[in-house]
């Protein structure tokens, strides 16, 4: 997706409030989930049974298990195994956020409760290799509020390297400290996931948001979405879209899948801005593995190394540099999430310019200096 001056400042002007309104949501977003992250990453901080060995189960039966009422789940001691955050690790986060993150009041109607509440989610560990659950690593529940992590996937099955019987009988403390150290894939979910987290709890009656966007992808532009796509592969299009394919263009357009996506590439990139500054190392990087190939992470790493070398290079930044640097954003997002920026509609594609056209104004007036 090329941009260029006259294309950023046609699409400016017709969404210069929207990007007022989301400025400020954007960092909140960052901040909380950058909290939330590390709270996890310390197995100290995950509140488990020291002797209890519970059974990851799969897709199915976590589903019925959810609708069992609690005293049959003690009854048959069926719990499955369950990760969450010791109460008192919950409270520090909460005052953190109240005192640290700020407009966090434009995000939740009531911090307090919604933080909390968000801290406390539950954490399902999930083996299940069926075609319903797919290639997926994690998910958000809509229904319930809490996240899934799927070790059965190849990014939790390369660094652990243990069959399911194995995860049932091991410990689940001794699984918690496990996990805490495969950061890469466990922070990886978390992530794209907490995104979903965040909208869950600011707006508990609009959980289903996700599912919305995808159905008011209009029928036209999900069809030069595919004819775009199809040209891209050097292919032709012959009229024949199956239902796969429209259901996943959808998904590529949800608005909010888009903001999941967004999130985590704006926190890495804060992050290696951060970390140079503090550290003085100008080599220094912060990226999370993507879904792409190893030459694509490659790629990802060179790209937000040049993009944070730019920002604090002490060189006022002039336009076109400003424009090349929305176009760093948007190459990053298509090599973190390949294939997903060919079937994406106009609308999203624009809305896309211009998440990351105020994200770099934003870094700029933090970190650099414009000319």
């Amino acid at each position: 997706m090329k941009i260029t001056k006259e294309h950023l400042k046609a699409i400016l002007m017709e969404e210069m409030e929207s990007i007022l309104q989301e400025r400020e949501s954007d960092a909140v977003y960052t901040s909380l989930i950058g909290l939330f992250m590390t709270s996890w990453a310390d197995p100290n901080n995950i509140d488990v049974d020291s002797k209890k060995a519970s059974s990851a189960l799969d897709y199915t039966k976590k589903k019925v298990l959810d609708k069992m009422p609690a005293f049959l789940r003690r009854i048959t001691g069926i719990t499955g195994k369950v990760l969450k955050l010791k109460p008192a690790v919950v409270e520090n986060a909460v005052q953190m956020v109240l005192d640290n993150v700020k407009a966090i009041e434009k995000v939740f109607p009531d911090p307090e409760s919604s933080v909390r509440r968000m801290f406390e989610t539950k954490v399902n560990i999930v083996y299940d290799k069926s075609k319903r659950v797919g290639n997926a690593a994690g998910w958000f529940d809509n229904e319930n509020g809490e996240v899934s992590l799927n070790v059965a996937h190849p990014n939790y099955k390369k660094a652990m390297r243990l069959s399911k019987a194995e995860i049932d009988k091991m410990p689940d403390v001794e699984f918690s400290i496990l996990l805490a150290t495969n950061q890469n894939a466990l922070l990886q979910v978390f992530a794209h996931e907490m995104t979903h987290m965040i909208n869950f709890y600011r707006r508990p009656e609009g959980s289903a948001r996700l599912y919305a966007g995808q159905a008011n992808v209009p029928a036209k532009a999900i069809r030069k979405a595919w004819a775009r796509a199809l040209d891209s592969a050097g292919k032709v299009d012959d009229g024949e879209m199956s239902p796969v394919v429209k259901s996943a263009i959808k998904y590529a357009n949800s608005t909010e899948e888009m903001q999941a996506r967004l999130v985590p590439i704006f926190r890495d990139i804060e992050q290696t801005i951060m970390g140079k500054k503090i550290s003085g190392d100008e080599n220094y990087s912060f990226a999370m593995r993507s879904a792409g190939s190893k030459a694509d992470q490659r790629e990802i790493e060179k790209l937000v190394d040049v993009f944070g070398n730019a920002i604090l290079s002490g060189i006022p930044i002039p336009n076109q540099t400003f424009v090349d640097l929305i176009s760093v954003i948007i190459k990053v997002y298509d090599l973190y999430y390949p294939h997903q920026l060919f079937v994406k509609t106009d609308k999203v594609r624009n809305r896309l310019a211009l998440r990351a056209f105020e994200f770099v104004e934003r870094l700029i007036d933090e970190h650099g200096e414009r000319a």
